[in-house]
């Protein structure tokens, strides 16, 4: 959730997240991003990496959700809805500390 440079901005230069994003690739099969500010782009290509932007998470699919940027949408959203959009066993990693500490985030 999240791939810009900082939050509240649509500028995607710089951003660190592409780099956690390729390191999932290598142990996933499929990384979803979905970042509301680009929701005008429909596939993003970085260092040679194509992307596809969701448009909307799917609800209960995920196994792993990365908060990787501090976006107000998704404070606003809430946890509980973002805990919607993972699977009974899901892991939550909010990177940028947007939420209160509960059992089901994690916290770099």
């Amino acid at each position: 959730m999240g791939v810009t440079f900082k939050e509240n901005v649509d500028d995607l230069r710089n951003s660190k997240v592409f780099d956690i994003i390729d390191k999932l690739s290598q142990i996933s099969e499929v990384t979803h991003i979905y970042d509301p500010l680009l929701i005008n782009k429909k596939n993003i290509e970085i260092n040679n990496m194509k992307f596809k932007i969701l448009r909307n998470p799917k609800l209960g699919y995920y196994d792993i959700i990365i908060i990787s940027v501090a976006h107000d949408c998704f404070k606003n959203m809430g946890k509980n809805k973002i805990k919607m959009f993972g699977n009974k066993d899901s892991v939550i990693f909010d990177i940028k500390k947007l939420f209160k500490k509960d059992r089901r985030y994690l916290y770099l």
